[in-house]
């Protein structure tokens, strides 16, 4: 159905009253607009099976009605699911292992295969209130038994016995779609006046593409409770803060599953895209210029198996603190470029490879920090330094730093008095040693690396246990 045939020829009449008898019209699978539009209500919608696409044309919010307070949800398209008065608690009688896609229920008879269920477990005992390794939106795939069924999601952590599960079933907005707008918020916004165009809770299969916004305040593209989506071919300039706790980002997913972020962009925004408590996600080509608030994050609640491929700008993991627990696993980062990388919390089995860190005027930029728990870099070159730390001993394969090369300013720490695992260092190149010092308690394998400083620079200090040294080569002294 084409809006113009409501009368709407442009942006001089709001368009909402036409939006809501269109979709909100079962016999319409797919709204047109051919002119720019003005919108001055915030829609939450039920409906399933439904394309808007708005052909590439402007989208204001001239006057709209003020959000309520600290709703990211708040946007000109909600979507959102339902969830029902079905609800169960499930306490494992035994310990569930990393990447168990069976749980345990009491009566396997309450889930029907197909339908989806919201499960989230409860908080980690001694931990934070948010420390929750599984929030996630599921379908129920098999009965295995009367009191175990199967969901199309492998879990990412090993759970102890005693933990309890909580189930709500679902009834999700599915097939979904918005595109192709020119979005312009409200100037110079807060979180009560500003806008911005999509949001989604408890969604299965809906995609967003074709966005290219300015001026929002909350995400262009906020999400919670969702599974299986695309959004791709998205751009946010200029939002309206990228202080505000929230504000400023292109698209954040929250309790998501198998999420493709692609082809998008960001100048100066907070965070191109965010993963909270989310798995099995991948980001690729997405670029974020004016970066220093860091495009690509992850909050830090267990979020885990996420792959990066072919982006630009500055990245940091797992930074939001420990009440959120901290924590991200197997994740893995190819082919990017940017001035800084950080992910010295507990990140455990990272993947860094073929990665180029060139630092600006920033504070601290140039580097790449990690966390010595099975991470793992190759063909990765940075114009700062190379820094090693611990915050968690998850991991069974080993820290190996390989194919690389680091700049040390005078004095650089490369590994931290906290780290006790076995670091490798194989055909590594680390210039403008000058008071160097390795500080870590484990073994160090130096095999095939180049140590480099002018001829007065201080020596390098060795910590380590024990330092084993394969072909290496010192242009800088060095004392155990």
């Amino acid at each position: 159905m084409d809006l113009r045939s409501f009368g709407l020829f442009g942006a001089d009449t709001p368009a909402d009253a036409a939006l809501d008898a269109l979709v909100n019209d079962p016999a319409v699978h797919r709204v047109e607009a051919h002119t720019d539009l003005n919108f001055v209500k915030r829609h939450t919608f039920d409906r399933s099976g439904i394309e808007l696409d708005f052909g590439g044309h402007r989208v204001t919010t001239t006057g709209i009605e003020p959000n309520t307070n600290d709703n990211p949800f708040g946007a000109v398209l909600y979507f959102k699911g339902r969830r029902t008065g079905s609800t169960l608690t499930a306490k494992l009688s035994a310990p569930m292992p990393d990447l168990a896609d069976i749980f345990e229920v009491p009566d396997a008879g309450a889930f029907g295969v197909g339908e989806w269920w919201a499960v989230e477990i409860d908080a980690k005992p001694g931990g934070g209130q948010y420390e929750k390794e599984v929030q996630r939106l599921v379908q129920v795939t098999q009965r295995v038994d009367g009191t175990h069924i199967r969901v199309n999601y492998k879990i990412g952590w090993d759970l102890a016995a005693g933990r309890t599960f909580h189930w709500t079933k679902v009834e999700p907005v599915t097939r979904s779609h918005v595109r192709n707008m020119v979005f312009e918020g409200v100037p110079d916004a807060d979180q009560l006046s500003g806008s911005h165009p999509v949001a989604y809770e408890y969604a299965v299969s809906c995609d967003v593409s074709g966005i290219d916004a300015t001026g929002t305040f909350w995400p262009v593209v906020m999400r919670r409770w969702c599974t299986y989506f695309h959004t791709y071919q998205c751009q946010l300039k200029n939002p309206s803060s990228v202080t505000w706790g929230g504000a400023g980002y292109l698209t954040q997913q929250i309790y998501c599953l198998y999420g493709h972020v692609e082809d998008c962009h960001t100048a100066n925004a907070r965070h191109l895209n965010d993963w909270t408590a989310s798995a099995y996600g991948y980001v690729t080509n997405c670029h974020g210029d004016g970066d220093d608030q860091g495009p690509f994050v992850t909050h830090g609640q267990f979020e885990h198996d996420l792959v990066y491929t072919g982006n630009s700008g500055l990245m940091t993991f797992a930074n939001s603190g420990t009440a959120w627990g901290g924590a991200a696993k197997r994740v893995s980062v190819t082919r990017h470029v940017c001035s800084w990388f950080v992910a010295r919390v507990a990140v455990t089995d990272l993947t860094l490879e073929d990665m180029r860190v060139i630092g600006n005027a920033q504070s601290g930029s140039g580097m790449i920090w990690i966390n010595a728990d099975g991470a793992q870099l190759r063909g990765c070159t940075a114009s700062g330094p190379l820094v090693i730390s611990q915050s968690s001993q998850r991991s069974t394969r080993p820290t190996v730093v390989a194919d690389s090369a680091f700049t040390l300013g005078k004095g650089a720490e490369v590994t931290a008095a906290n780290v006790s695992p076995a670091v490798h260092l194989e055909r590594v190149a680390l210039d403008g040693l000058d008071g160097a010092s390795f500080k870590g308690t484990g073994p160090l394998v130096l095999d095939a690396c180049a140590f480099t400083g002018k001829p007065d620079a201080a020596p390098s200090a060795f910590a380590h246990s024990s330092v084993t040294v394969r072909g290496a080569a010192t242009r800088t002294p060095v004392s155990c």
